[in-house]
C-alpha cells in the first residue's frame, strides 16, 4: 500500500514542474526608451551554434539615445557597465550573420550574464572561433544569494565549469570534486549518495540549483548530463543556506534553456563495459523566443572493477522557461530517475590498514539488487518591480523510494581474522520533501554608499518513512570468508519485519543581508538568519513489540555572517569573514531533553586575485572552524549521549582557475588542514577526524591547437593527490596517501558550418596505482579504480 502511494505521488508530481534557481536577467521582447539609475555590470558571451567562443565580435548596447560599444576578448566575452533597463543588443562578427536582440538588465543584481549565439553566413569561407567557452565564471550567487562578482565574495569558493567536466570526462561527483582543494569524498554509502569532506568535516550538504539535494531528498548518485557547473562554498554558511554542517556547501547548477535551437548527442564507452548515451535538445517554442525549452535524456549501463557491481540508469530532465513580459519570467523544472545497482560497501580493515586482498573483492551477496526510483518537480517565478527590485518565489518537491538490500560486513572474527559476519537486512526507504523559498533583492543608495539588500524566508518539509526487515537471530549468523568468499554457500534469505519508523521534519527560517559598498574598493557584507527546526520520529520495534511514539525535538538558532572586502588595486581583493552554522540533531538525552543543534564557527581571511577580463581567479585563504555540541557518550548513563563534544579544523588552502588563452586553461589547488577532536568523553583529544587528509592537491591543464594541419587537436593532463587519512574517529586504521595521473586527448572539427564533431579519449590512473578513496568505519573502505580508459564521441548541431 505504501509503495503504491509512492508510485502514485511520483506520477502526480510528474505532471507538474520542478523549480530551479532564479535567472536574474531574462531576454525580453521590447525595450523602453530610457535606462536610468546606478550602473551595474553586464557580461555578454558570444559563441557559434556549436558553443565555440567568438573573439573580436562587435557588440552595441542601445537604450534610447544612449549607445555603448565593446568587442569580445579572446574568450568570447565582452564587459559593460550600464544603468538598469532594457537594451537592444546588436552583435556582428566576421563570417557570421549579424544578430539583434533585447536584454533586460536589472539593478537588483551586481552582475548580469547573457549568452549570444551567432549563425555562420552561408557564403563565409572561414570563421574564427575558440574550442570552448572558457573555464571561468565571473559571478555567482552561492556566497550571498545575490549575483555577486567573485572578487566581492568574502569567503573561499571554487567553481568547476562544464568545460573541465568535459575535458576530464567526469562521470561522478568524486571526479568533479577532485578539482577543489581540501575536498574529498571518503564514502558513497554503497554507491548511492556521497559523503563529502570539506576542510576536515564530513557532510552530506549537497544542493541542486539552490535546493537541498541531500539523502532526505535524493538517494542516487549525481547525474552529470544536465549539469552546467558545480560550486563549492567552504566553511559554515547557514546565513546563506540554513541548517548545515560546518564543512560548507556543494551546489550543482543545471543547464538552462537557450533561445537558440541546438541538439547534442554523446556516446561514451570505456573500461569495465561502461556505456552511456546522452541526448540534449534546447530552443524556443515561438518566434518571439519567449517560451524556451530544454530536454536532457541519459541512459547508463555499466559494470565495475568491483566483482558483481553494476549500474543501470535512465534519467530525463525537461525544463521550460516562459518570459511572460519584460518584468516577469517563470521557469518550470523536472527530473526523473530510475536506477538499479547493488549495495557495494567496499573492503574492510585488518589491523591498521585495508585488507590485503584484491580491490575487486566483493563482500556482499551478488544476488541482491538495490533499486532507486525518484522524481523532482517545481516552479520558480521572478518579478522585477521598478528598476531596483526583484521579487522571486521558487519551490521544489521530490519523492522517491530506495530499497536498501544489505548483506554487508558487520564484524571480523578475532580468532582467525578472516571470517566476516554479514548484516542481513533490507529496508524500504521512502522520502517526500517540499522546499519553498521567497525573497526580495534590491539595490539602493544612501548618499555615496551603495546597498544590495536581500530579505526572505524559507519553509521546508521532509517526510522519511522507513520499513526494515532483518534475519532473526535464532537462525544464526551469515558469514563469508574474506580471502576466499564462497557466495554459493550463503544461506537463503529469511527476513522478518523488525522496525518501522517515520521521521517528519518541519523547518522555517527568515534572513536579512546588506552588501554595503562603502567605497568602490571597500565592501562590507552583514547578514543574519533565524531558523526553527521541529522533528518528530515515531518508531515501532516489531521484535520487541515496542512502540516509541513522538521522539520530538525543537531547535532554534541565529546564524550571523560578517564579511569585508578591500581592493587595494583592481586585481586584488583582501577579505575577512566571520560566520556561524547550525544543524539540528535528532534524539534525546537520558532526561528526555532534545539534543541541542551542533554549532559551527568560521574565522577566515584570504586574498583573491582576478583581472577585468576574467582570465584568472586565484584564492589563498587561512581559516579556523570550530564545531560545538557534538554528541559523545554520557559518562553517567550508559547507552545515552550528550552534546558536549568539540572539534576544530584549521589550515590554509589555495584554489586557482586560469584561462591563459582561449585555448589553454588550468585548474589547480592545494590544501593543508589539521582537523582534530578537541573535546570528547570517549575519543582521545587530538585524534584526527575520520576521512580527512592533512594534504590534498590537484592540477589539471588542457591545450587545444587553433592553427595548422592539427587544428582542433587538444591535449590535457593532470595529477590528483591526497595524504593518508584515518577511516574512523578512533584512528584505528589508515588509508595510505596517493597521487593519481590522468590524461586526455581530444579532437574537434566543424562539419558543413552547421554542426561540430568532438572526440575525447581519457586515461584515468595512468600508473595503475592501488589506492583508496577513504572509508567511514572499519567495515566500509572504498578502493579507487585501477587504470581506466574512457572514449566519447559528441555531435552538436
Amino acid at each position: 500500500m505504501r509503495r503504491n502511494y509512492t508510485r502514485a505521488l511520483l506520477l502526480a508530481l510528474g505532471a507538474g514542474p520542478l523549480a530551479a534557481m532564479h535567472v536574474a536577467a531574462q531576454t525580453v521582447d521590447s525595450a523602453p526608451a530610457v535606462c536610468v539609475g546606478a550602473k551595474t555590470a553586464v557580461e555578454l558571451s558570444v559563441t557559434d551554434a556549436q558553443g565555440a567562443s567568438i573573439s573580436g565580435a562587435h557588440l552595441s548596447l542601445s537604450c534610447g539615445a544612449a549607445v555603448e560599444d565593446e568587442k569580445t576578448n579572446e574568450t568570447g566575452v565582452a564587459h559593460f557597465e550600464v544603468p538598469a533597463g532594457a537594451y537592444i543588443v546588436h552583435t556582428d562578427a566576421e563570417g557570421f550573420q549579424a544578430q539583434e536582440r533585447t536584454i533586460n538588465v536589472m539593478a537588483s543584481v551586481a552582475a548580469s550574464h547573457f549568452d549570444i549565439t551567432l549563425a555562420v553566413r552561408s557564403n563565409a569561407e572561414t570563421v574564427t572561433v575558440s574550442a570552448s567557452n572558457g573555464s571561468l565564471v565571473a559571478a555567482t550567487d552561492i556566497g550571498t544569494r545575490t549575483e555577486t562578482l567573485l572578487r566581492d565574495v568574502p569567503q573561499s569558493l571554487q567553481i568547476v565549469s562544464r568545460q573541465v567536466l568535459d575535458q576530464q570526462q567526469a562521470r561522478s561527483m568524486n571526479d568533479v570534486l577532485r578539482n577543489v582543494a581540501g575536498v574529498v569524498i571518503p564514502w558513497t554509502s554503497g554507491g548511492r549518495y556521497e559523503s563529502i569532506t570539506i576542510r576536515g568535516f564530513t557532510t552530506m550538504n549537497q544542493f541542486k540549483d539552490g535546493f537541498r539535494n541531500d539523502p532526505n531528498s535524493n538517494r542516487a548518485p549525481l547525474e552529470l548530463s544536465n549539469v552546467e557547473r558545480v560550486e563549492v562554498l567552504k566553511g559554515p554558511s547557514s546565513m546563506v543556506f540554513g541548517r548545515l554542517d560546518p564543512s560548507g556547501v556543494v551546489n550543482v547548477v543545471t543547464r538552462s534553456p537557450s533561445p537558440n535551437r541546438a541538439f547534442n548527442a554523446s556516446f561514451t564507452s570505456g573500461s569495465f563495459r561502461y556505456n552511456q548515451l546522452n541526448l540534449d535538445w534546447t530552443g524556443a517554442f515561438n518566434k518571439k523566443q519567449s517560451v524556451l525549452y530544454r530536454v536532457t535524456v541519459s541512459g547508463l549501463d555499466t559494470k565495475s572493477f568491483r566483482n558483481y557491481v553494476f549500474t543501470q540508469k535512465a534519467f530525463v530532465a525537461p525544463v521550460v522557461t516562459w518570459v511572460v513580459n519584460p518584468t516577469l519570467s517563470v521557469r518550470l523544472y523536472s527530473e526523473f530517475l530510475i536506477q538499479n545497482s547493488v549495495n557495494d560497501q567496499g573492503l574492510i580493515a585488518v589491523g591498521t590498514r585495508p585488507a590485503n586482498v584484491s580491490i575487486s573483492t566483493y563482500l556482499n551477496d551478488p544476488k541482491l539488487i538495490a533499486p532507486d526510483r525518484q522524481g523532482k518537480v517545481g516552479i520558480s517565478v521572478d518579478k522585477t518591480v521598478g528598476s531596483h527590485w526583484v521579487l522571486r518565489s521558487y519551490e521544489r518537491s521530490s519523492v522517491g523510494v530506495s530499497i536498501y538490500n544489505s548483506r554487508v560486513a558487520q564484524s571480523l572474527s578475532t580468532k582467525d581474522n578472516r571470517t566476516i559476519t554479514l548484516n542481513d537486512s533490507t529496508s524500504e526507504q521512502n522520502f517526500q520533501t517540499h522546499y519553498w523559498i521567497n525573497e526580495a533583492v534590491g539595490r539602493l543608495r544612501t548618499g555615496p554608499i551603495g546597498h544590495t539588500i536581500l530579505g526572505g524566508f524559507e519553509l521546508d518539509r521532509e517526510i522519511n518513512p522507513n520499513y526494515a526487515k532483518a534475519r532473526p537471530t535464532a537462525l544464526g549468523a551469515v558469514t563469508l570468508d574474506l580471502y576466499n568468499p564462497n557466495y554459493a554457500a550463503l544461506p537463503a534469505r529469511v527476513l522478518e519485519m523488525n522496525l518501522s519508523n517515520n521521521a517528519d521534519g518541519a523547518y522555517g527560517g527568515f534572513y536579512l543581508q546588506d552588501q554595503i559598498e562603502l567605497r568602490k574598493n571597500l565592501k562590507l557584507t552583514l547578514g543574519t538568519r533565524y531558523d526553527i527546526a521541529k522533528t518528530i520520529t515515531d518508531t515501532y520495534f516489531s521484535a520487541r513489540g515496542a512502540y516509541v511514539p513522538h521522539v520530538s525535538g525543537r531547535n532554534t538558532a541565529w546564524s550571523p555572517r560578517t564579511g569585508i572586502v578591500y581592493q587595494p588595486m583592481e586585481i586584488v581583493s583582501l577579505y575577512a569573514t566571520y560566520a556561524k552554522s547550525f544543524q539540528p540533531q535528532i534524539g534525546t538525552t537520558f532526561d528526555s531533553s532534545p539534543y541541542q543543534p551542533t554549532r559551527g564557527e568560521l574565522m577566515e581571511t584570504g586574498i583573491r586575485f582576478t583581472n577585468p577580463s576574467q582570465r584568472y581567479v586565484s584564492t589563498i585563504s587561512a581559516y579556523q572552524i570550530k564545531q560545538t555540541n557534538v554528541l559523545t557518550a554520557d559518562p553517567v548513563h550508559s547507552g545515552y549521549s550528550i552534546g558536549v563534544g568539540e572539534q576544530r579544523s584549521k589550515g590554509i588552502e589555495s584554489d586557482n582557475t586560469l584561462q591563459l588563452t582561449r585555448n589553454w586553461n588550468i585548474i589547480a589547488g592545494y590544501a593543508y588542514d589539521i582537523p582534530q577532536v578537541t573535546r570528547d568523553n570517549t575519543i582521545p583529544v587530538g585524534n584526527l577526524l575520520a576521512g580527512a587528509p592533512r594534504h590534498t592537491g590537484n592540477f589539471w591543464t588542457h591545450y587545444t591547437l587553433s592553427n595548422g594541419g592539427l587544428k582542433g587537436l587538444g591535449v590535457g593532463a593532470g595529477v590528483f593527490g591526497s595524504g593518508r587519512r584515518y577511516g574512523d574517529a578512533s584512528n584505528t586504521y589508515l588509508t595510505p596517501g596517493y597521487a593519481r595521473v590522468d590524461t586526455n586527448l581530444s579532437y574537434s572539427r566543424t562539419l558543413h558550418d552547421t554542426s561540430r564533431l568532438n572526440v575525447n579519449f581519457n586515461v584515468q590512473n595512468v600508473g595503475d596505482r592501488r589506492y583508496f578513496e577513504g572509508g567511514s568505519t572499519r567495515f566500509r573502505i572504498a578502493p579507487g579504480a585501477p587504470r581506466t580508459f574512457i572514449g566519447s564521441i559528441t555531435w552538436t548541431r
